[in-house]
């Protein structure tokens, strides 16, 4: 009788894809900060020699990442990294604002006790980051935790996806827009009043502050960022 063995291609598989989520998440994070520059090329032999893997999971890592709005791949060129942009700016804060209006007033209806104390917890835990100088990767965390812990009891995760990746992708603005003004106590404040609105059963209001809240972090960002186009320029 011949006995069967397990295949190895299995476990190497989830090391593949294992890699493949280190690279993109240490690449995210270099674009988001900042340390990556817009336009700067992603060269793949370079990026496999500095993790020390094959091209295949740093491929993998820049489609991953071109999905997310991050990277794009230009004719001749390569993969590089998105350039900073106003008009997409424009573009994710209006859609922040129609998708997550929306899903709050989704979610509401089914809001228990243990969402609005984590959504709580999370605020709390944004305290230590309202001084100058604190963690900007923490801030972005948690302010889509925060937002993420409100949406889920809608039970539309297709469009919870869609919110989470327009988040990936407005927090690289988010960060340049904290290094240039102190916006955190505004959204902080916002943040609370957001969830007094749920406490009191206010579906409208709720709507309203948030819709508000999207829009005028937008406006705000969109207004830093025309002023330091204007700096650059001159």
């Amino acid at each position: 009788m011949v006995t069967k063995t397990k295949s190895p291609a299995a476990p190497s598989r989830k090391r593949h894809k294992t890699i493949t989520a280190a690279v993109a998440d240490e690449l995210r994070e270099q674009i988001i900060s900042g340390k990556i520059k817009g336009n700067e090329p992603l060269r793949q032999e370079s990026l496999a020699a500095e993790f020390g893997c094959s091209l295949i999971p740093v491929r993998e890592a820049l489609l991953n990442l071109t999905g997310e709005g991050l990277v794009e791949f230009i004719p001749h060129k390569g993969a590089v990294a998105k350039e900073i942009s106003i008009i997409e700016v424009e573009e994710i804060f209006a859609l922040r604002a129609l998708l997550e209006s929306d899903i709050i007033a989704r979610a509401m209806p089914h809001m228990s006790d243990e969402n609005i104390l984590r959504a709580e917890s999370v605020l709390g835990q944004f305290e230590a980051l309202l001084e100058p100088g604190s963690d900007l990767q923490s801030w972005g965390k948690l302010n889509w935790e925060f937002h993420k812990v409100l949406y889920e009891p809608a039970n539309r995760d297709y469009t919870l996806h869609l919110i989470e990746r327009l988040h990936t992708n407005c927090d690289r603005y988010l960060r340049l827009q904290l290094q240039l003004d102190e916006g955190r106590t505004r959204a902080h404040s916002e943040h609370f009043e957001i969830l007094e609105r749920i406490r009191k059963k206010d579906k409208r209001g709720t709507t309203k502050v948030l819709r508000q809240h999207i829009l005028a972090t937008g406006e705000k960002l969109i207004s830093s960022l025309s002023t330091l186009s204007s700096l650059r320029v001159n």
